[in-house]
């Protein structure tokens, strides 16, 4: 029997409408697992990442964790330890060094004082890129510490955290953290002296794991500076 009752409404009639399945995925970068409700599952598409970092992460993990295992023969952190940033350097320095054994001529070496320790120090760009940016920091805790307004001198791996001026202070607000914000069974944080010289509290395991970035770094620099001295 034909009927206008459910005419004009969104889906039609609700009595004929597949069931709402919820569909798990997870992201291709960091793992986490989300869930969507669909009523065409065989037709859903995933997201395959669960936000706009793990996207753009994505197209840097994969290219720096190959450069580090065959040239290095090592394996990076997981990237929800250390983020995009060194992701996205390692990746760099692997493209200079695939252009540096080409022709040594195509990587360009130049040296700039830093506009925030008033060091110098050498950098590395693509000599046939000719829209390159020259880079007037010296590392990314520079360039973070000028962003952040840190005086001048002072270069801090992490300057939006809390800064603590001694380490008796630092722990008491270590402990406060750790009892509001860290779960049971949850990694604590500790208290750690910065190189810009105040108190910071963080994840060992991410401190760790940032110091092996950049010892991987420091290495395909290595790398490419013998090959422009060949």
């Amino acid at each position: 029997m034909t009927t206008n009752q459910f005419k004009g409404q969104p889906g039609g009639d609700p009595s004929r409408m597949p069931p709402e399945v919820e569909v798990r995925y997870s992201c291709q970068n960091c793992g986490k697992a989300g869930t969507k409700k669909t009523r065409s599952p065989k037709k859903f598409t995933p997201p395959a990442f669960c936000g706009t970092a793990c996207k753009t992460a994505g197209e840097y993990t994969p290219y720096a964790r190959e450069s580090v295992r065959k040239r290095l023969g090592k394996e990076l952190p997981e990237f929800h330890l250390v983020g995009t940033g060194m992701f996205r350097s390692i990746c760099k320095y692997e493209t200079l060094i695939q252009l540096a054994e080409k022709n040594p001529h195509h990587v360009e070496r130049y040296r700039t004082k830093c506009i925030q320790c008033g060091k110098y120090s050498n950098h590395y760009r693509s000599s046939l890129n000719f829209g390159s940016k020259r880079s007037y920091v010296c590392t990314a805790a520079c360039g973070n510490s000028n962003k952040a307004g840190l005086p001048l001198g002072v270069s801090c791996l992490h300057p939006t955290k809390l800064r603590f001026d001694t380490e008796a202070e630092a722990e008491v607000a270590v402990q406060n953290a750790n009892n509001d914000l860290v779960a049971e069974g949850e990694e604590k944080m500790v208290a750690y002296h910065c190189q810009c010289g105040a108190w910071h509290f963080g994840h060992l395991s991410k401190a760790l794991a940032g110091n092996a970035m950049i010892e991987a770094r420091s290495e395909l620099i290595t790398i490419l500076e013998n090959l422009l001295k060949a």
